[in-house]
C-alpha cells in the first residue's frame, strides 16, 4: 500500500463533493455512526467537563455530538483547500 502524505489527504478531502458532507447528518455517515462513534465515545468515557482538541475535524459533526454529551470545551481545526487556508471551529457547551 503506498504512503499518502498529509498534503495529498488534504487535497483529496477538499475535492469531496458537497453531497458527501451534507449526507453526514447530525451523527455522521453510516460508518461513523456504527463503527467510529462508539469507539470514540468509549475512549472519551463521561464527557462532562472534559476538553478536546480535534485536529482534522472535517465538517465538525463530532463537536455537536460531544456537546450533547456534556463536553465543556471543544476546539477543532481542519484544513480544506476549498474554503481557504484553515477552517477553525470553536464550540463551548453550556
Amino acid at each position: 500500500m503506498p504512503e499518502i502524505t498529509n498534503a495529498e489527504a488534504i487535497s483529496q478531502w477538499s475535492k469531496a463533493p458537497h453531497q458527501i458532507v451534507e449526507n453526514f447528518g447530525n451523527e455522521g455517515d453510516f460508518a461513523r455512526q456504527y463503527l467510529l462513534n462508539p469507539a470514540l465515545f468509549a475512549l472519551v468515557g463521561d464527557a462532562t467537563g472534559k476538553k478536546l482538541l480535534d485536529a482534522g475535524c472535517g465538517e465538525g459533526y463530532l463537536c455537536r455530538l460531544l456537546a450533547k454529551k456534556g463536553m465543556s470545551r471543544y476546539e477543532s481545526i481542519s484544513r480544506n483547500e476549498r474554503y481557504g487556508k484553515a477552517m477553525h471551529i470553536c464550540f463551548i457547551a453550556h
